[in-house]
């Protein structure tokens, strides 16, 4: 429902902050992230698709391995996913994870429960992914591992 609202304001955002800072700010690929959400939420794929790959741009052109572009292609495996494209969204979430596997391994603390945070919810669309295409054997033990996650990062 509050999706065109939201839209509006995220454009308005994208264009002030595309005049303050370079193409590579992480701001920017922020912004884009979530407009991409935004229209990928209410059904607008090919401007997901379009704001999406800005955003892996952005994020792309400062970075030096995998970890900086793991939110856009969480988003990017959420779009794939809803528009009916298991193996392109299984494939990147894997990805996502093994990103998030060697972050929280190489992090402590709070850091480290952060990435275990993003690996849970990247977990669970996996486990999304499976249960959608029937492959119930292959999502449990995906959701079993989110919910351990969740229980001993929140306690």
């Amino acid at each position: 429902g509050l999706y065109d609202p939201a839209r509006r304001l995220l454009d308005d955002a994208l264009r002030a902050e595309e005049r303050a800072v370079p193409r590579d700010d992480s701001t920017l690929a922020a912004l884009l992230d979530a407009a991409g959400v935004v229209a990928s939420e209410k059904g607008d794929f090919d401007d997901a698709e379009r704001y999406l790959q800005r955003a892996l741009a952005t994020r792309r052109a400062t970075a030096t391995d995998d970890a900086p572009l793991a939110p856009t292609l969480m988003a990017l495996a959420a779009l794939r996913a809803r528009q009916g494209r298991p193996a392109e969204a299984e494939s990147l979430y894997r990805r996502v994870l093994a990103t998030h596997a060697r972050a929280g391994d190489a992090a402590g603390g709070p850091a480290g429960r952060a990435a275990d945070a993003r690996r849970a919810r990247a977990l669970m669309g996996l486990a999304a992914v499976h249960w959608s295409g029937g492959h119930l054997d292959r999502a449990e033990p995906l959701m079993r591992e989110a919910l351990a996650i969740q229980e001993r990062t929140l306690g």
